[in-house]
């Protein structure tokens, strides 16, 4: 009975994959840091509000350091957010309000 429970309440789920940020093909964006930046060892992701998006950014020149409330002019082409064999990521972002990303960015 959980089963078919679970089954019916997903297909009122919206579906994710259909929403597209009008962003997608610009090469360029100004806006400003939304969150606490993720750093790692060789690179910093950053989440840019732009134009009322959240754009999920990846800068691997980690070179100035940015910080949540800085605004910032990113260089680099936004893209949709792709999903691998294993795991929906486009839908895990999705699921985050976020609908673009950077993946290779100049901040």
């Amino acid at each position: 009975m959980i089963g078919i429970t679970i089954g019916g309440a997903r297909l009122l789920m919206p579906d994710m994959k259909a929403v597209r940020s009008p962003l997608v093909g610009q090469t360029s964006i100004d806006g400003c840091i939304a969150e606490a930046p993720e750093k790692r060892p060789t690179f910093a992701r950053y989440l840019v509000r732009s134009s009322g998006e959240d754009i999920l950014v990846t800068d691997r020149t980690y070179w100035p350091e940015f910080r949540f409330g800085d605004c910032v002019h990113v260089i680099g082409k936004v893209e949709e957010p792709t999903s691998g064999k294993d795991m929906d990521y486009r839908r895990y972002l999705a699921s985050q309000g976020i609908h673009a990303e950077i993946g290779r960015a100049h901040v």
